[in-house]
């Protein structure tokens, strides 16, 4: 059962997608961001290339 479902009719106007507890943790300041472990691994990949 997902967060939207326990909101009554009004809540649900308000509840904005991107603020799901479920992506909680890929978020900061409501905005979605990459993790610091991703960006060094693209980093190191594109050093890889060449």
């Amino acid at each position: 059962m997902s967060y939207r479902n326990h909101l009554d009719r009004h809540s649900e106007l308000f509840a904005p997608t991107w603020a799901r507890p479920k992506h909680a943790k890929a978020q900061v300041n409501g905005q979605t961001q990459q993790t610091q472990s991703l960006i060094i691994l693209a980093n190191e990949m594109r050093k890889r290339q060449f």
